[in-house]
């Protein structure tokens, strides 16, 4: 999960020079109860498939085909993890 939030004086960003124009330059990545924050949305983006695919868990189906995409397409990774599930015995 994503939050954006406006800029403020505790985001590691860079604020815009002019008014004018709007600029989110604080980016939260939410995974499993832990929060980082990050300086941009690439960043963040970038985070969240890196602890997806390290902590092995399974994309959010609304944006599965997003992330199959990244892992395929721009980090090159082919294989198909095996998720961590819990057994119904």
């Amino acid at each position: 999960m994503f939050l954006l939030v406006p800029a403020h004086p505790g985001c590691p960003g860079q604020f815009p020079q002019s008014r004018k124009t709007v600029v989110c330059v604080c980016v939260f990545v939410a995974i499993e109860g832990q929060v980082t924050i990050c300086p941009s949305v690439l960043h963040a983006i970038n985070r969240a498939f890196k602890l997806h695919y390290l902590i092995n868990i399974a994309y959010n189906t609304r944006a599965e085909h997003v992330w199959q995409l990244l892992q395929k397409g721009i980090y090159m990774i082919h294989d198909q993890p095996q998720l961590m599930r819990a057994s119904a015995s």
